[in-house]
């Protein structure tokens, strides 16, 4: 734009005109020659005159520039096609010929609008920067404020559950010091002590089920880093865990069906510590709750990215599924997520179906 302006406007041909009118007086009053080039010399270093350029009949006589300092756009006043159009006739003592003089005049301008610019820049990059900042630190906050509140309600989970299990394990031990008590006074017979004393068998057993499950909450609720197993085939990492638990519940008399377990050539990262404490607690879970005159199905589903361990049962009729705190389907689900894994579980009351699924990464 700055250009264009100078190529259209008189701007340059006015700043000139001063210096050509006093180059013309020199040159009258020294009776200089066009090829008294001393002479111009002369006269140019007591103008500080930074370009002078004379042409004869379109060709360049004389040509001289005293600096090299200027920036690209002032140098390219010294291009013939630039100032041709600002020529002026100078009347020598010898002949007549077209004078172009330059004394800085534009640099001035476009060494202001570089300034500008450059200002302009920095102004406009430390807003960006000032704007990426607090974007970054919105973010943080938020993500800051995301993780108080998971923190927040990972320990409303953790002191619900403890409540829970507080109640749970307040009841069986309480029927167990009562019955402990009937026997203590001695005023039963002794058929009503074997019987007693297999009520008593019974709550300890629920007892310790109940102290298991809280270990696990202990174990699968800390915050330290787990140790975890050599990537290794998927049909050992997690089969020898489905086989433990295929025996269980044979011994129990419950039926498994495994048409739909496959193996693959995969491989998988797990814990063994944890996995033997989740097969534990669902072999568990379905022992109580499954009815065992129906089927329990295992299933393999692969994925792109992860294998899914699926197992199901039918809830028997006179038993309410979760009907403790369920505490061990959650300590399930956070050893599961401590291990980069999934889990999810789903009750279907209308067939009375439970399913489990387990789904792990698949290691590349």
């Amino acid at each position: 734009m700055i250009r264009y302006y100078f190529l259209t406007s008189k701007y340059i041909y006015e700043q000139e005109t001063p210096y050509i009118e006093n180059f013309r007086k020199y040159v009258e009053d020294h009776n200089i020659g066009i090829d008294d080039v001393d002479k111009y010399n002369e006269w140019i270093v007591d103008n500080n005159i930074s370009f002078l350029s004379v042409e004869k009949d379109g060709i360049q006589r004389y040509s001289l520039m005293t600096t090299d300092g200027f920036i690209q756009q002032s140098k390219d006043m010294y291009d013939y096609r630039m100032i041709n159009p600002f020529r002026q006739t100078v009347q020598f003592s010898d002949t007549e010929a077209e004078v172009f003089i330059y004394a800085n005049y534009t640099e001035k301008y476009y060494t202001y609008f570089f300034i500008a610019d450059f200002a302009f820049s920095m102004i406009i990059s430390f807003l960006i920067i000032l704007w990426q900042v607090r974007r970054i630190i919105k973010h943080l906050q938020a993500e800051l404020a995301e993780a108080e509140g998971k923190a927040k309600s990972v320990r409303t989970d953790k002191d619900s559950l403890l409540r829970s299990m507080a109640h749970d394990l307040r009841t069986p031990l309480t029927g167990l010091m009562s019955y402990l008590d009937i026997i203590k006074n001695g005023n039963i017979s002794g058929k009503d002590e074997a019987e007693y004393i297999g009520v008593i068998s019974a709550k300890a057993v629920e007892i310790k089920d109940l102290t298991d499950q809280l270990f696990d909450f202990t174990l699968a609720s800390s915050e330290d880093t787990i140790e975890t197993d050599e990537p290794m085939d998927v049909q050992y990492a997690i089969g020898d865990y489905l086989s433990e638990m295929c025996m269980e519940l044979a011994e129990s008399k419950i039926s498994v069906n495994i048409d739909k377990m496959l193996w693959k050539n995969v491989k998988v990262i797990v814990s063994g510590r944890f996995m033997g404490r989740i097969f534990s607690n669902l072999t568990s879970n379905i022992k109580k709750y499954a009815d065992t005159s129906k089927v329990v199905s295992l299933e393999t589903i692969y994925c792109k990215h992860s294998i899914i361990i699926k197992i199901s049962n039918y809830i028997s009729d006179n038993k309410k599924l979760l009907e403790s705190a369920g505490i061990g389907l959650k300590n399930v689900e956070m050893m599961m997520q401590r291990m980069n894994g999934k889990f999810v579980y789903d009750s279907n009351d209308e067939n009375g179906i439970f399913m489990v699924m387990l789904e792990f990464n698949i290691i590349e």
